[in-house]
């Protein structure tokens, strides 16, 4: 496959960019699954995975590594009662998500906003007691707020 010619400067570039963003997301998600224990494997064991170990009875012969894998690991993990509960809480949030925006009929592609996962960031944050904005809320102060935000943007933007 090669690039088509026909395609501006402009346009490549922002497509580069989109794929950037996409590989970053993704990266931030498995990190975030890696972290409550839900993704792929450590860094450590896919890299183990990946590679040719020396692993064995220390006769320093490497250990030939396969398809499959990538799929077992070489240092078993005992699973705790907190990542369990973890697992268990994560589910419920999740459906709690799902149940919220279904009922709004939200487009699944709200996840991918760039404002979805600061929002989350800051709310997990608070922690327990945050009490999201009421209605009279987002409709007053915090657009007001943002407004003001996006005008200075706009400015920003047109004098540059």
């Amino acid at each position: 496959m090669k690039p088509c010619n026909k395609v501006s400067e402009d346009a490549r570039l922002e497509c580069k960019e989109a794929l950037t963003n996409f590989k970053d997301k993704k990266t931030k998600r498995n990190e975030l699954l890696q972290e409550i224990g839900m993704g792929p494997t450590s860094m450590h064991e896919s890299v183990l995975s990946k590679t040719i170990g020396t692993l064995g009875s220390g006769s320093g012969e490497p250990i030939p590594r396969g398809p499959i894998d990538k799929f077992t690991t070489s240092q078993p993990r005992q699973s705790t009662l907190n990542s369990k509960w973890k697992q268990e809480e994560r589910k419920e949030v999740c459906r709690k998500i799902g149940r919220f925006m279904y009922s709004k009929g939200l487009p699944f592609n709200t996840m991918n906003d760039p404002y979805w996962f600061p929002m989350m960031d800051v709310v997990a944050n608070f922690g327990p007691g945050f009490k999201p904005p009421s209605m009279h809320e987002l409709r007053t102060w915090i657009l007001k707020e943002e407004v003001n935000d996006l005008s200075i943007i706009m400015e920003d933007h047109k004098k540059a």
